[in-house]
């Protein structure tokens, strides 16, 4: 079971670096009409900030065996959704 979730971390640590990496300025393909590119970056960082929280939360709980790991993972699971969302306009672009 620790291997699986040093597994799972290490899975996690890599998202978060690809994530940076994407949302880096000159990465970013297009902006959505209705959103400034300043505006689009700030939330997308907060996305990903967010991400970092959730998932150190989420390793410390599922590796303590303590009893809020499955409310964490799911809130982990739920900013991965918000992130989905906040790309598609552009991938609309």
């Amino acid at each position: 079971m620790k291997n699986l979730m040093t597994l799972y971390a290490v899975f996690c640590a890599a998202v978060i670096a690809a994530g940076v990496v994407a949302t880096s300025p000159q990465n970013t393909p297009a902006v959505a009409a209705s959103m400034s590119a300043a505006e689009l970056k700030l939330d997308i960082r907060k996305l990903w900030e967010d991400h970092i929280s959730y998932t150190r939360n989420y390793i410390i709980s599922a590796l303590g065996d303590l009893p809020d790991a499955k409310s964490v993972a799911k809130r982990l699971l739920k900013n991965q959704d918000e992130i989905g969302q906040a790309i598609v306009p552009l991938l609309r672009g």
